[in-house]
């Protein structure tokens, strides 16, 4: 039948588009030759023309359809990227609650375990495909019961079961040879070296027998889709050893093939694979174009495991051009898509470097810990599986012997006994050095649970000391207030006694700084609003009157401050709601004092502060550059260290406009 020849695309594809390039050291060797970076601009401009092209969305379902016909066009549909058209013609088909009473039902429900495959909903995948599979023993179906054992495989392999998935794929290869089913042997060799490819001990001359064996088996039998898998991952495994010249051939066969389907999972492996080969050549600008065609497609697609590595491509494409603002917040995205395992090792280095980059070191170390802890953890956990390997080696060499024991009629029985014992001995020695290298691993894990401890320690003491420096500069800023409020109540001087008041309470905003932060548990950052209706609520307690009638409002993102930015922010405040209660607050209106957070455009981490009073302003012709008020200079003094100019205007009122960065290294020193 002609959509079974085409429905295992999508198990074997999704392989190439979850596996190919999670760990690519070819990625980073040396500048490529003049001739292959041509080369590679060429395939560029072909994928990316053909990108440009519209797609055809039209989804036409005629009520005369035949099943065979439906799950052929549920296919094509798919194929295309019109996965919606797809899943209505599947879910068309009637379903019989009576599971596998026909086989049209066998079928059915192994088209719907490869399409939940292809949208990577691998447990649901896998329950179909087992009900499948018992259908087609049941009724002798036995292609049936190939693709259903491959798709179990497949979705077991990305779930990280390495052994249940080497199990299937095996079953299915033994099965596909003892009927010369040679269209599902190759499929069944293109899955085996999918499962190669992810072992422990997994190298290119490991999976690329497989490979070239399921090219054979495709040309002879012109089937296109493993004819694209097996290429592209050729290829790849030639870049994985350093050999580019060798592997760009069966690349630009992948390539030919990709444009000429029209099939998006081929078109997300071709983006992927050549836009690192790009980053290879220093074609960053190319590469990042093939990196927003694959974010485009895997949103639309809806492929969660997809997306979350593109996220991560597009962070590294950032942290190559030191943008580590754009990096950081692409890596975040990849952490946190829906329903995908995000426990990568390399995602939290990935984090780690940026954080580093940043000046964030704590951050950097936490990412760096975390990072540390999924690597040993998945060491151990492939380590284990590296067993697993050689059981499914084992039990399909018993196969062959078995069979080839009822073909010779007992004639080599003395060879196979010393086959099992010999296999037997390579499973023991397997298992020994497994066990000397999980003591190793034990005893690196408790040396670095001491290390973790000591810092642990070391960090609780840090966080005291900080506590109680913030403690003792408040309680010394306080004594200063008190002496200088003792002075102005001493001094008969008007000039003295206002400056020695403006000097109290400046004092007492800085004061105030320092007793948020040893109530915060961050220890050096403030949270914006908080601090700003504190300091304004402590500056009424000295200027309010009780015919005042003030409406106070701070609006705009709740930022968290560091000491470096919160205490100048502060400072101007300070200087402006005191200079706003002295001048523009008047008894029988409503006085307004407003004070707004509003974020820059195309300036990351920068914002602009806004202070509004309904006062009459500052005098008219008033340059305020120039003016010789401690209090204005003492604001343009801090807005220049914030890095910023300050902004006057009258608007119904004075207002004030500052820009400030978030971070403290963006200011001038």
């Amino acid at each position: 039948m002609q959509y079974q020849m085409r429905c295992l695309l999508h198990t074997v594809l999704l392989g190439i588009v979850c596996f190919i390039f999670i760990d690519t050291p070819w990625a980073q060797t040396t500048s490529v030759p003049i001739v292959i970076e041509k080369e590679l601009l060429s395939l560029f401009k072909q994928v990316n023309d053909h990108s440009k092209q519209p797609s055809d969305s039209t989804c036409i379902i005629e009520t005369s359809y035949t099943f065979e016909e439906k799950m052929s066009k549920a296919l094509q549909y798919n194929r295309s990227g019109n996965w919606q058209c797809c899943e209505k013609l599947l879910l068309s088909e009637p379903g019989s609650e009576k599971i596998l009473k026909s086989k049209d039902n066998v079928q059915l429900y192994t088209a719907l375990a490869e399409y939940l495959n292809s949208h990577h909903q691998y447990d649901s995948s896998i329950v179909l495909a087992v009900k499948a599979n018992i259908g087609a023993k049941r009724k002798d179906m036995v292609r049936e019961e190939i693709r259903a054992l491959l798709v179990i495989a497949n979705s077991s392999l990305q779930l990280r079961k390495i052994y249940e998935a080497y199990k299937y794929a095996d079953s299915a290869l033994q099965i596909s040879r003892h009927y010369n089913d040679k269209l599902m042997e190759g499929k069944s060799l293109m899955q085996m070296g999918l499962c190669a490819r992810r072992h422990f001990t997994a190298l290119a001359n490991r999976t690329l027998p497989y490979y070239m064996d399921a090219k054979k088996i495709s040309e002879i039998n012109n089937d296109s889709l493993i004819l694209f898998s097996s290429n592209m991952l050729i290829a790849d495994d030639y870049f994985q050893n350093h050999k580019l010249p060798e592997g760009l051939p069966y690349l630009r066969t992948a390539v030919q093939i990709a444009l000429k389907s029209g099939n998006v999972q081929q078109k997300y492996s071709v983006y992927i694979i050549l836009s690192m080969l790009l980053v290879q050549s220093e074609l960053y600008d190319e590469s990042f174009i093939l990196l927003k065609n694959a974010l485009d497609l895997t949103k639309k697609q809806e492929l969660p495991y997809s997306l979350q590595h593109t996220y991560l491509r597009i962070s590294d494409h950032f942290h190559l051009k030191k943008q580590l603002d754009s990096s950081l917040y692409y890596a975040n995205l990849s952490a946190s898509v829906q329903g995908v395992d995000s426990s990568w090792a390399n995602m939290w280095i990935v984090k780690a470097n940026i954080y580093k980059d940043l000046g964030d070191f704590k951050s950097a170390s936490d990412m760096y810990e975390r990072g540390l802890d999924m690597a040993t953890k998945d060491f151990l956990y492939r380590n284990q599986e590296q067993l697993s390997g050689y059981e499914a080696t084992l039990k399909t060499k018993e196969k062959e012997l078995q069979i080839e024991v009822e073909m010779k009629k007992r004639s080599k029985i003395l060879w196979t006994l010393w086959g099992i014992l010999i296999l037997f001995l390579v499973v023991l020695y397997a298992f020994t050095i497994q066990r000397r290298a999980r003591r190793l691993l034990t005893a690196q894990n408790i040396m670095i649970e001491s290390q973790k401890q000591q810092l642990e320690k070391s960090l609780d003491e840090k966080n005291i000391l900080i506590k109680e420096i913030h403690h003792r500069v408040k309680n010394n800023l306080e004594v200063i207030s008190s002496l200088l409020e003792l002075q102005s109540n001493s001094s008969n001087d008007l000039k003295a006694k206002s400056a020695l008041e403006a000097g109290q309470i400046r004092v007492q905003s800085i004061a105030l700084i320092h007793h948020k932060l040893y109530h915060s548990e961050s220890l050096a950052k403030i949270a914006f609003k908080e601090f700003i209706e504190d300091l304004y609520n402590q500056i009424c307690k000295v200027f309010l009157r009780e015919d005042a009638n003030i409406m106070f409002k701070v609006s705009g993102d709740d930022l968290i401050l560091e000491m470096d930015v919160a205490v100048p922010i502060g400072l101007i405040l300070n200087e402006l709601m005191t200079n706003s209660f002295k001048y523009a607050v008047k008894k029988g209106i409503q006085n307004t004092i407003l004070i707004q957070l509003v974020p820059i455009p195309d300036q990351s981490s920068w914002y602009k502060l806004v202070y509004k009073d309904n006062g009459p302003g500052l005098p008219e012709g008033l340059n305020i550059e120039k003016s010789t008020s401690l209090g204005m200079k003492v604001i343009l003094l801090l807005t220049k260290q914030l890095g910023g100019k300050l902004n006057y205007y009258f608007d119904h009122g004075s207002v004030f406009e500052i820009p400030f960065s978030i971070y403290k290294n963006n200011l001038k020193k």
